[in-house]
């Protein structure tokens, strides 16, 4: 997709920016299907009791970002004038799929053989996002997660 990105640029002059977005969370999202909906499905195995399902050791580590702050980057980008960019979004910090896992409290993991697809670390920078559209992520998953198991206690009647 990038490529075409780059022909369409330089052959034809369209103006193209390209957004990196990494692990979208948030209002919306599905709470089932593929590895890509981690939170969500976290989200769903947590609500309903479920294992959390952890592909190899859980310590691959992964970049997230929550929706708001994707909708709010996009806005602030749409009101430059870039031309050829290349965009990243999501929050400096990294999470294993293990830390995010004791975040929900999972009370079960099943561990499942490790995805031929699935790479052990994510080194993205983030910064030069930042810093070209004078914007940062606002909501991180540590507080996203903590309010929503807080919730969810509150919602059970437990503490």
């Amino acid at each position: 997709g990038e490529e075409l990105c780059i022909y369409y640029n330089q052959y034809y002059g369209l103006k193209i920016n390209i957004l990196r977005l990494f692990n979208i969370y948030g209002i919306g999202q599905k709470k089932t299907g593929n590895a890509a909906n981690l939170v969500g499905i976290f989200e769903n195995n947590k609500e309903n009791n479920l294992p959390f399902e952890i592909y190899g050791d859980g310590k691959n580590k992964k970049h997230f970002i929550h929706i708001n702050d994707v909708c709010e980057g996009i806005f602030k980008l749409m009101k430059k004038d870039f031309n050829f960019e290349i965009f990243n979004f999501g929050e400096s910090k990294k999470y294993s799929i293990k830390k995010i896992s004791s975040l929900f409290k999972a009370n079960r993991i099943i561990y499942l053989p490790k995805s031929k697809h699935d790479i052990d670390v994510a080194n993205i920078n983030m910064e030069e996002t930042y810093e070209k559209l004078n914007w940062k992520p606002r909501i991180n998953l540590d507080n996203y997660i903590n309010l929503f198991v807080k919730n969810l206690n509150f919602k059970n009647g437990s503490n």
